[in-house]
């Protein structure tokens, strides 16, 4: 395919699962590098699904079939209806990642002419299964970006096991991951991660960690103790999967 010249605006076609007005999560993220996108004068459209996390409640509006197109921030944001359990154990998420795929599949079929390129984000991990298919099935030009390896959060959070569901989840995201020629993770652990599925194919995932954020929801301010003084910042949930021993570790460092 032609390669298009970095100067000349694009269609980008961006596929994220989380997306504004959620205030934690990947959905912030993904909204402001498609404003972004956007105020750099692309052509920015985008498939989500309605505000669910961190709450686990779908937030869509009265008198909704499936499918909600809005305007936000320069950018045309087309909604799904999907299947949110309110207690995410490991059948009902996978039931809620069948249920996205299902939901995107026909607005992925109306905007594969449309784009000139995807931007991919996983999770969700059905995201990067349908990216997947455009990619080796259209020859699409697509870019994932992995903000969670999924089968090893998983099994890192209990909800899934050694076995045999375990060896094909791993299997998939073998598959998966190898079809992307462009790929990006948040640091480097999660880099050699994605690199033991890929078997070292089609290059190397390049490191693009999330940003501070100049927008906070409650507008809060800096606190005193910190203003004019450098400072970490943790970028992640609390849960069973994260090595929060870091933190300490980190701390330790800054006083030195």
């Amino acid at each position: 395919m032609p390669q298009r010249a970095a100067s000349r605006p694009a269609n980008i076609a961006v596929l994220s699962g989380f997306y504004a007005p959620e205030v934690a999560g990947i959905g912030p993220y993904s909204a402001e590098l498609a404003e972004a996108l956007a105020a750099k004068g692309h052509a920015v459209r985008v498939i989500a699904a309605f505000p669910f996390y961190p709450e686990w409640r779908a937030r869509v509006p009265p008198r909704t079939l499936l499918y909600r197109t809005e305007r936000r921030g320069g950018v045309c944001v087309t909604r799904c209806r999907v299947y949110v359990p309110r207690n995410p154990r490991p059948g009902r998420r996978l039931a809620h990642e069948v249920s996205w795929m299902f939901a995107v599949a026909p607005l992925l079929a109306r905007l594969a002419w449309w784009a000139d390129v995807w931007f991919v984000v996983t999770p969700s991990f059905g995201s990067a299964v349908l990216g997947a298919l455009l990619a080796r099935g259209l020859g699409a030009r697509v870019h994932l970006h992995v903000q969670d390896v999924v089968p090893d959060v998983a099994l890192e959070s209990g909800h899934l096991r050694p076995g045999l569901a375990n060896w094909l989840a791993r299997a998939l995201a073998g598959w998966t991951y190898r079809s992307f020629g462009s790929i990006s993770a948040l640091g480097e652990s999660m880099a050699a991660r994605l690199a033991r599925y890929r078997n070292g194919r089609r290059g190397t995932a390049v490191i693009a960690p999330n940003w501070v954020r100049n927008r906070s929801p409650t507008h809060a301010r800096l606190p005193e103790s910190l203003a004019g003084r450098p400072y970490a910042v943790y970028a992640g949930s609390f849960g069973k999967k994260q090595d929060l021993a870091m933190l300490v570790e980190a701390a330790h460092l800054l006083s030195a």
